[in-house]
């Protein structure tokens, strides 16, 4: 096989694992639900930048209280270690109480 021939395979095998690698990333991002790709943002915040707001997304675009705690497990961090149903109980207390998911707690 000559220089250029392996080259040329070489090059094809890069940009084929590019392309993977970027079809798993987006397909990783389109896969998140409204309120998980809040409860992603509200995760990313510096913990010095951090405050409950950052959680308002969430409240006003989960859809169910399972909703609301299924995303909290997937990013954790968005609630640093806290019962997420405490947190939506003090949010819906204190924060954005006209959210629908509000009006689902018991």
């Amino acid at each position: 096989m000559g220089l250029i021939t392996r080259l040329l395979l070489w090059h094809g095998v890069l940009i084929a694992a590019t392309a993977v690698v970027i079809s798993c990333t987006v397909d990783d991002a389109t896969d998140l639900t409204e309120c998980e790709r809040a409860f992603e943002a509200a995760a990313e915040v510096p913990d010095h930048q951090d405050t409950v707001e950052d959680l308002h997304p969430a409240v006003r675009t989960c859809v169910s209280v399972e909703d609301w705690t299924a995303a909290s497990e997937r990013f954790p961090d968005a609630l640093d270690g806290v019962d997420p149903v405490v947190i939506l109980r003090n949010l819906c207390l204190y924060g954005p109480s006209d959210a629908a998911l509000c009006s689902l707690l018991e």
